[in-house]
């Protein structure tokens, strides 16, 4: 599993630049279906950039000639997880798990698959953000 570094339902939406990919968390997370998948499917973990900032964190898969219908992600307790399946290259999957961070909103999260790229927004919750104190005066 990868860690998402920090110092501390069902969503998906488009952003009119590519297609939206479903988000979901809850139980059942951890169900697979191994039964209707052949024996032989290769597995590989994309590789994926990893971005912080004050407000989100920002995962970058790289899911070359993956549809979005055919990727799925999931956000049980702590952890994300990628599953995406290559139709037209066989029986190839790709899957991959990160530890998120507590102060990670997760109905918040956006999806988006454009040109081979999932781009995944993780945002921080409101009250995790770094927020200054105004001094009042007398």
């Amino acid at each position: 599993m990868d860690l998402v570094r920090n110092n501390g339902n069902h969503t998906g939406h488009g952003n009119g630049n590519g297609s939206a990919v479903n988000v979901t968390h809850g139980q059942g997370a951890q169900q697979r279906a191994h039964a209707s998948r052949p024996e032989r499917v290769q597995v590989l973990a994309p590789p994926v950039d990893v971005y912080e900032s004050e407000d989100a964190i920002l995962l970058l898969a790289d899911l070359p000639g993956v549809a979005a219908d055919d990727v799925t992600i999931r956000l049980e307790k702590d952890e994300l997880s990628l599953h995406a399946r290559r139709k037209d290259a066989g029986d190839l999957e790709y899957r991959r798990a990160f530890a998120v961070p507590p102060d990670v909103d997760g109905d918040a999260i956006v999806a988006d698959l454009a040109n081979g790229v999932l781009k995944l927004t993780l945002p921080r919750k409101a009250s995790a953000k770094p927020r200054q104190i105004p001094i009042r005066g007398a």
